[in-house]
């Protein structure tokens, strides 16, 4: 698969995504331009040979690789080009100019939210459309993305899928019941949406519920104790990606314990490394781990000062700890490396507040190639 390290989650306007790409090229080019002249340097040296710089077809592969690592959000779409922050007009049928963008650019995949469901055979048709024009341009299929976990969040209507309790109610029942509940509603999930053309559910929601005044994580938790948190967890992950649609278990390294809610700030977790560990990475080490790893992992918008404490300078120029999303200690050294994940790295939606308040588009985006996602 082109998806060999990270796919990152990227809201975008049509006018804006071309300039994305653009400021990620020159700064992905000028590192392979910078090695490239080292290398030949070094060559000319000993050959007197004349260094040569890299070709159309060079520029072009990046080009495509960049594309195959975002994951586009259509949720609105204004064809007289309102810029994104007004635009209000949902996007049910896709127009040929964004299908010239995903199939121009190389994207690797869309995210659908309520707003771009209307009713089954609309939905149907928007995701047979974009795959077909994606296998007529001679390019991959994409990967078509819900946030379905049940419970509170719920993209498909409930004529469509019902929402189910959500995971602290699953998480109830776990005494008397075990991972039941996870197992079929997981499956009934995974069932309903993979003929729908949706082959990517960004679920289950793995923090475990630490703070219970947490606005953002609190009913989206299976428990407070790690442990049922995981077990839980990898039913749900096996349950529905044996139906065919790929997991991402979230939001890594966990989001449970915080006060602040990431889409409008940038939360910081203060466990130290061994309470975090035991407890927020524990689910994510035994589900990584299982028989049935997840598809993908999802990193969180959070400050984790005993994970990674180094600062960098955000757009304001003051000094930041750096968040899980742009941290390599957190996602290459320690998801990678130490838990041994091997699939794939998505961040949360880099529009979110925790990211833009502090950084650029260009700036997060490109950060978060540098980080391995």
């Amino acid at each position: 698969m082109l998806f060999q390290q990270v796919i990152c989650k990227k809201r975008a306007s049509l006018m804006g995504l071309s300039a994305i790409l653009s400021g990620i090229l020159i700064l992905l080019s000028a590192s392979l331009f910078t090695a490239s002249a080292t290398a030949q340097s070094e060559s000319a040296n000993a050959s007197n040979n004349p260094k040569p710089s890299a070709d159309a077809e060079t520029i072009r592969a990046v080009k495509n690789m960049l594309g195959q690592k975002i994951i586009l959000d259509f949720r609105y779409f204004c064809e007289d080009n309102t810029p994104s922050s007004r635009c209000r007009t949902p996007m049910t049928v896709i127009p040929p100019s964004l299908l010239n963008v995903l199939s121009t650019h190389n994207i690797g995949g869309v995210i659908l939210f309520s707003e771009n469901i209307q009713n089954t055979e609309q939905l149907i048709t928007l995701n047979y459309t974009m795959q077909q024009h994606m296998v007529k341009a001679g390019r991959q299929p994409l990967f078509i993305a819900v946030d379905q976990e049940g419970g509170r969040v719920a993209r498909l209507p409930s004529d469509m899928l019902s929402p189910f309790a959500g995971n602290m109610a699953i998480g109830a029942t776990f005494h008397q019941r075990g991972s039941a509940f996870a197992q079929s509603v997981a499956s009934h999930i995974g069932q309903t949406l993979l003929p729908l053309g949706i082959n990517t559910n960004f679920a289950p929601s793995v923090d475990v519920n630490s703070e219970p005044k947490n606005p953002v994580i609190n009913v989206r938790s299976f428990s407070e104790n790690p442990e049922q948190v995981a077990a839980l967890g990898q039913t749900f992950v096996s349950a529905m990606q044996s139906t065919g649609v790929m997991s991402a278990i979230k939001h890594f390294p966990g989001h449970g314990d915080t006060h602040v809610d990431s889409h409008s700030g940038l939360p910081q977790v203060t466990h130290s490394k061994a309470q975090a560990m035991a407890g927020d990475i524990l689910p994510f080490a035994n589900i990584i781990n299982s028989a049935t790893p997840p598809a993908m992992v999802m990193s969180a918008h959070i400050q984790y000062p005993s994970l990674d404490d180094t600062t960098i300078i955000d757009k304001h120029g003051k000094s930041q700890i750096v968040p899980a999303t742009l941290s390599k200690k957190i996602l290459s050294n320690l998801l990678r490396n130490q838990l041994g994940y091997q699939g794939l790295i998505v961040t949360d939606a880099l529009d979110m507040a925790g990211i833009t308040q502090f950084f650029s588009h260009e700036e997060a985006l490109v950060s978060a190639f540098q980080r391995r996602c």
